[in-house]
């Protein structure tokens, strides 16, 4: 008996090793020296906006970090097209995990009985989310997508356009604090403050806590409650409507919240909201 569950532990445990390579493989993440190679890339994995716009799918080519020399054309359209291909698939990939959590939790909800490796599985997502006590259908508010037109907005607006040192030297998209000295130190610290912004690994890490604070953080209850009625009214969940749940992203308060909208409006990237990754 005792064999036998060993052997049933090695075969899971192989299998999962492999559908990881194969996810890993299925990913593509690619680095780039500098902006000419970058738009090499995008050209060989056929990232055109145009066609993306047409087709609604994107190539799976993810960046692991910006260009070095992208803050030499800061401010161009040259420079702010290649920021949107650049981060485009990597918030879809984001928003394509938290969507198979989404249809798994949503087939859980439909069931009678759960089995222990569903109950484990629950367990552990009510906990990612801070969310123990909530049934599923609560849970279900938390764990949904992020509009790619807010996503790139919010990207775009905190990192300038991916030219801000932060973003360059840390991966650090949306201006995440830290309150220590462990991350990276602005230049020009606010007089009484003490923080730094957080680095991450590569541009998905820096999205994925982004969306991770979205869902989670309670500054941003508003914005899940706008999307769940959206979802409750079968409506496009889009980024100038949640948007709207912004108010304590930035000390800007409804400044912000306009600003954001205004980006999402000027570059159209609502038209970007119903894309998907290749399959």
């Amino acid at each position: 008996m005792k064999k036998s569950i060993a052997l049933i532990v090695v075969v899971v445990m192989v299998l999962w090793v492999f559908a990881y390579a194969q996810a890993q493989k299925k990913a593509n993440f690619v680095k780039a020296s500098n902006c000419s190679e970058a738009q090499k890339i995008l050209a060989k994995k056929g990232v055109d906006l145009d066609k993306i716009k047409e087709t609604g799918v994107v190539p799976r080519v993810f960046f692991i970090k910006l260009p070095a020399d992208l803050v030499e054309i800061k401010g161009t359209q040259e420079g702010n097209k290649l920021f949107i291909k650049v981060m485009l698939p990597v918030i879809l990939l984001a928003n394509e995990r938290i969507h198979a959590d989404r249809q798994k939790l949503i087939k859980l909800n439909n069931k009678a009985k759960l089995t222990a490796a569903e109950e484990k599985w629950l367990a552990k997502l009510h906990k990612d989310y801070g969310s123990k006590d909530l049934s599923i259908e609560e849970l279900l508010k938390k764990v949904d997508i992020v509009p790619v037109s807010l996503a790139l907005a919010q990207s775009a607006q905190e990192s300038w356009w991916g030219t801000s040192r932060f973003a360059l030297e840390g991966n650090a998209l949306f201006g995440e604090r830290r309150d220590d000295a462990e991350g990276m130190i602005p230049q020009q610290l606010p007089k009484g403050e003490n923080y730094s912004i957080r680095k991450f690994e590569s541009l998905y890490k820096s999205v994925k806590s982004y969306m991770d604070s979205i869902n989670r953080a309670k500054e941003y209850k508003h914005l899940r409650t706008i999307r769940a009625e959206l979802r409750a009214q079968n409506k496009e969940i889009s980024g100038h409507a949640l948007a709207h749940g912004l108010g304590q992203y930035s000390q800007q308060g409804n400044h912000y919240i306009l600003y954001i909208q205004a980006v999402i409006k000027d570059n159209e990237f609502e038209k970007l909201d119903s894309v998907k990754l290749k399959k």
